[in-house]
């Protein structure tokens, strides 16, 4: 496997002089499970896609893989925006993606010379991670609402702020294909898709486990340099902590505060108090799985339990910013930290779900190199 061991979330960064190799390997063996794909004749081959024209680069966005840098870094490079993009909350940078002047769409086969990224993620990761920031923070009430339906309870679905949604009912819902709809399956369901099948040209193909080097790679491909390449590598690297804390926490904050305006149950401010210091330690939970805060760091009650107003955003943010300097993490800690936290989540489901995983998710497992099979 090119990326080392990719199921555990390690792997070796490619150093520059066997970058060009790596990327064109990757493609390579994408083309080899085309070989083994029904590509339909209707298949399209038009596709939606981010374009930077200045340095002829489009990507494909793909949630849950690095989608929200990807859109703030082709903000940057539009000139849409300066550094400041980075540091805004998730649901603007989303918003963001919604402008038409950065995507465009294309005809695979009038690609030309443009560089085209496709981003990719372990199927295992991936599925965690929409968990974690869907249901278990409580992202998406619709999907958490489905979830729990799904599981039996939907004569009793608890407050959505108090939700008990495990990861095993989670796993139950996106794997069940007798369902007519799946509710933002865009950010669980399968990557691979037959239309790239069309393509002659070859795409880089950018993992998740290693974001960070093969993103400098293509940027530094399409002539990117200078300041713009700079701000964009402290972002992925040195400040990516931060930048990550505080995209969530100001998307939490916000919708909280929608939550707030538009539903009953919040009219009493005792609700409203509940609700916010729930998802403080929500949040604070995610940054450990995510290996962000520290395992071991205590939830600090007293300094939360004096905010008590959604509006008091930088505030709340300082909290989490102090203990994560105070605190700091070494890069094999974080990752340490994070596949112990994923696999301790996996060794509570069925293994009979494992194996639906890998049956549904083989095209993602074989064309991105991913190994089916979980060391639990």
């Amino acid at each position: 496997m090119v990326d080392g061991d990719i199921a555990s979330g390690r792997v070796h960064a490619p150093v520059t002089g066997q970058a060009k190799n790596v990327f064109q390997h990757r493609w390579d063996n994408y083309k080899r499970v085309c070989l083994f794909t029904n590509i339909s004749t209707t298949t399209t081959g038009i596709v939606d896609l981010f374009y930077a024209e200045k340095f002829r680069l489009a990507t494909k966005i793909t949630p849950k893989a690095g989608s929200t840098t990807l859109i703030a870094i082709f903000h940057m490079l539009n000139e849409r925006t300066n550094e400041h993009v980075f540091n805004k909350s998730r649901m603007q940078m989303h918003e963001y993606s919604k402008n038409a002047i950065i995507k465009k769409k294309f005809k695979l086969d009038e690609l030309g010379d443009i560089v085209f990224l496709l981003p990719t993620r372990n199927p295992y990761s991936r599925l965690y991670s929409a968990f974690v920031d869907k249901v278990y923070l409580a992202d998406d009430v619709e999907l958490a609402e489905a979830v729990t339906k799904h599981a039996g309870n939907h004569r009793n679905i608890p407050q959505w702020w108090k939700s008990n949604v495990s990861f095993q009912n989670f796993l139950d819902y996106t794997l069940d294909d007798s369902l007519t709809k799946h509710v933002q399956i865009d950010h669980y369901g399968k990557i691979f898709t037959p239309k790239y099948c069309l393509l002659d040209n070859p795409v880089l193909i950018i993992k998740q486990e290693s974001f960070s080097v093969d993103i400098e790679y293509a940027l530094k491909k399409v002539n990117v340099k200078n300041k713009i390449l700079d701000v964009i590598r402290d972002v992925l690297t040195s400040s990516r902590a931060a930048t990550t804390v505080s995209g969530v926490v100001k998307t939490e904050l916000q919708k909280l505060k929608f939550y707030f305006r538009t539903r009953k149950v919040f009219k009493a401010v005792e609700r409203r108090l509940d609700a916010l210091q729930f998802i403080f330690k929500r949040l604070w939970s995610s940054f450990q799985i995510q290996g962000i805060i520290n395992a071991h760091s205590v939830f600090p009650d007293t300094k939360f339990s004096s905010q008590r107003s959604v509006d008091a955003v930088d505030d709340i943010l300082d909290i989490f910013l102090s203990e994560i300097k105070e605190h700091p993490l070494t890069s094999s800690e974080r990752t340490e930290q994070r596949d112990k936290a994923m696999l301790d989540a996996y060794r509570r489901i069925d293994p009979r779900t494992i194996k639906k995983i890998q049956i549904k998710h083989i095209n993602d497992f074989l064309a991105f190199e991913y190994d089916p099979a979980l060391q639990l």
